[in-house]
């Protein structure tokens, strides 16, 4: 029977999957009913965890060691964020998330090239599946039809592998915390320039700021992707890499199920057959790292 730390442990993994889903949940509730652009939500998420992973560096600590991997770490996590919100908010809210998820495909693609990481057959083979169902899912099964909010939802998750092979390196040096602030820090003064660009370049401003709706909807957005980085930072120190990651992947089906069930969003084979192709190379890996 499993020890209760490890089931407090996979809770909090698999609570971070519906919330990391929910981020862009109401993203797309706001971006279907308010004219408002994209930075917006970005900003609430950084601004809102600015504080929080504050308080816990300084708990820590807070020095930082290996600067060039804390740079590359918060630099591709930032454009990460900001392709994916993006993705969610101009298309689909399963494709977004389903593709996002892609990132431990090129984790698994950079890390021998640049940190050393070994591989096997099992690690192409996983690979592939997930460029084959990236491919499938940005095309809608047909060919050279890119979806350009598909393309950034792909892009958040090659830039969010990148951002995640830093952070094993980072890791061996520094803590998870200070990570996380040095990210968070660069994240909001990124997104409060794109805010500043996107919304003085409208003639008016839109109506929605002065909507409470509006306001509630990006708080939530940005508390659910604060609370699910926090929850998926603690579960880990209670379940292993495989298991934590295999838990992961839950956002790939809870995203399908919202997708159909609420935003009734058409469900064909080929972003079927591409999500699963995406889960299994996600399962492979993780399979790999026992």
């Amino acid at each position: 029977m499993p020890s209760p730390h490890r089931l407090r442990g996979a809770l909090f993994i698999l609570c971070s999957a519906l919330l990391f889903y929910l981020a862009t949940f109401f993203v797309r509730l706001a971006s279907t009913e308010f004219q408002v652009p994209g930075s917006w939500y970005m900003l609430a998420r950084f601004l809102l965890g600015l504080p929080l992973f504050f308080f816990f560096m300084r708990r820590q600590g807070g020095g930082v060691k290996s600067s060039g991997w804390l740079l590359m770490r918060a630099v591709f996590n930032v454009v990460a964020v900001i392709f994916f919100l993006y993705a969610a908010h101009f298309g689909s809210v399963v494709n977004a998330n389903v593709l996002n998820m892609t990132y431990p495909a090129f984790v698994a693609l950079l890390s021998p090239v640049f940190i050393g990481e070994k591989s096997s057959y099992l690690t192409w083979l996983a690979v592939g599946a997930a460029i084959a169902g990236s491919a499938i899912i940005t095309t809608g099964g047909k060919s050279l039809d890119f979806r350009a909010a598909d393309i950034l939802g792909l892009a958040s998750g090659i830039t969010a592998g990148i951002g995640v092979m830093s952070l094993r390196q980072i890791r061996k040096t520094d803590s998870t915390f200070s990570v996380l602030y040095y990210t968070f820090l660069l994240g909001t003064v990124v997104s409060l320039i794109l805010v500043l660009c996107e919304t003085w370049g409208l003639p008016a401003l839109p109506q929605a700021l002065h909507s409470y709706r509006f306001w509630w909807l990006v708080m939530l957005s940005g508390l659910c992707g604060v609370v699910g980085q926090w929850v998926f930072t603690y579960g880990f120190a209670y379940v292993g890499a495989v298991e934590g990651s295999i838990l992961s992947t839950t956002r790939i089906l809870i995203a399908l199920l919202f997708g159909i069930t609420y935003f009734h969003e058409s469900f064909t084979w080929a972003s079927a057959a591409g999500a699963l192709l995406i889960l299994f190379s996600n399962v492979a890996l993780a399979v790999r790292r026992s």
